[in-house]
Parts: structure tokens; C-alpha cells; sequence
């Protein structure tokens, strides 16, 4: 999570790049990743307005259902995954 103050007028894109998230995760390909704000998907150009929450959208790397499943096999929940980090 990163907050930035950004002047008006800039896009999506542009936010991203200022941010700092490429040189942060190079190994995450984040250049290639969906974006969206405040959980509505959003093109590149989209212009930032006061308040917007930018999010980039990895691919799961497992499909959260199949994960539950393991886990209730396994007698655990997610919220024991994320208490132990």
C-alpha cells in the first residue's frame, strides 16, 4: 500500500509509474497487470480524481475456492493462514 499526493490531470498510468511499484516488484511484470480504482476496472489513461484508490490486479495464483478446500482438509481456515503470516 502506498499513498501518494498527485497533481491533477494525471492518468492511471502515470500515477503508477510515480509510484514506485515497477522498481519495488521487478519480478511481478506489473507493466502487464490490470488496473482499476476503487475495485471498478479502469483503462491506463483513466484520469485520477481527489480520493482515488488505484489497485493493480495480479493473476491468482490459485483459485481461492480450490485454497478453502486444501485448508478445510487440512482442519484450517484462512484466517489461520493470515494470523501466521
Amino acid at each position: 500500500l502506498v499513498e501518494l499526493v498527485v497533481e491533477a490531470g494525471k492518468s492511471v498510468g502515470q500515477v503508477i509509474d510515480e509510484s514506485g511499484f515497477y522498481q519495488l516488484f521487478p519480478e511481478q511484470r506489473l507493466e502487464l497487470a490490470d488496473v482499476g480504482v476503487w475495485g471498478r476496472p479502469v483503462d491506463r489513461k483513466y484520469l485520477v480524481r481527489d480520493g482515488d484508490r488505484i489497485e493493480l490486479y495480479r493473476p491468482l495464483l490459485m483459485d481461492p475456492r480450490e485454497a478453502r478446500r486444501m485448508l478445510a482438509e487440512q482442519g484450517r481456515t484462512m484466517n489461520q493462514v493470515r494470523e501466521r503470516g
